[in-house]
């Protein structure tokens, strides 16, 4: 394969990567139970507590996850509240052990959205672990770790 022609087909794959966790924008799920069971999907969920870190240089407004293969976000993981630049907080998110791609949604104070889609969460269901939001060179990065 020519390097043009793999060029085109990484921005094709890229293109239906990002296409589809678009797909989901402004629908989140709507839930009167902690342990949340998306339509499609018959995997067992269940919260695990975390550690969420927002190093991302503004406050957060909202965070929401959803398995890449669903077309629904999670409630709001931050509640009512904000999470400020450098701010620090629990939170109880939906993990199943059958299903490793996670899509992540931000929002900010203006509504402007961040999208992380196809990221392996897998890790979470483990107990004492951090979701560090941080931004490199002008790129959203997430980093997943074991609390110290």
């Amino acid at each position: 394969m020519s390097k043009k022609s793999y060029e085109i087909l990484l921005l094709f794959l890229m293109a239906a990567v990002l296409s589809a966790c678009a797909g989901k924008r402004n629908r989140p799920v709507e839930s009167n139970s902690s342990m949340r069971q998306w339509k499609s999907n018959q995997a067992e969920f269940y919260d695990n507590r975390i550690t969420v870190i927002n190093r991302r240089g503004c406050d957060m407004y909202a965070l929401y996850l959803s398995p890449s293969s669903e077309d629904e976000w999670s409630d709001n993981l931050i509640g009512e509240y904000e999470l400020p630049d450098h701010g620090v907080l629990d939170a109880d998110i939906p993990v199943s052990e059958d299903i490793l791609l996670w899509d992540i949604r931000l929002e900010d104070r203006d509504h402007e959205l961040v999208e992380i889609c196809g990221k392996d969460l897998s890790e979470l269901t483990q107990e004492e672990m951090v979701m560090e939001f941080t931004i490199e060179g002008g790129e959203d990065i997430l980093y997943i770790y074991k609390r110290e």
